[in-house]
């Protein structure tokens, strides 16, 4: 039989730890409903998914754009997963999406990439693309069908 004065205590820590708890899971739901909660970017456009052909890598293809209720600083970065396929071929400086290489639009006319914008508490929103990569068409060969 244990002690009276032991057992006393013994229940008024758990009693503590409970009400510790409890009040931890009342924080947690009210920090989830929370208007000022985190919530991740959404609405991922792409300005211009087309690029012309021939043109040097590292031309800019088009400016990214999300939108975040909760954050203003927000970044763009090419990432693993469905859509990735053609990731290599681009690069994106800031909010710019670049080419890393030289289209020919005879060889390939559409790339796949998968972006990912974070906002800075970390949460984030990913979204394939599809470039298209359209031929060059200079002024005399525009000319010859007039």
């Amino acid at each position: 039989m244990a002690f009276p004065g032991t057992l006393f205590w013994s229940l008024l820590r758990l009693s503590r730890q409970r009400v510790v708890l409890a009040i931890l899971r009342q924080v947690r739901a009210a920090a989830a409903r929370s208007p000022n909660a985190n919530q991740a970017p959404a609405a991922l456009t792409l300005s211009k998914p087309t690029i012309t052909e021939g043109l040097p890598s590292g031309s800019l293809v088009g400016t990214l754009n999300a939108t975040d209720s909760t954050s203003t600083s927000l970044t763009y970065s090419l990432v693993a997963g469905d859509g990735d396929t053609d990731n290599t071929f681009f690069t994106i400086d800031s909010a710019g999406l670049k080419t890393a290489a030289t289209f020919n639009a005879a060889e390939k006319s559409s790339y796949s990439i998968r972006v990912r914008v974070t906002d800075e508490g970390g949460a984030f929103f990913e979204k394939p693309f599809t470039i298209r990569s359209e031929e060059h068409t200079s002024e005399l060969q525009s000319l010859a069908y007039l």
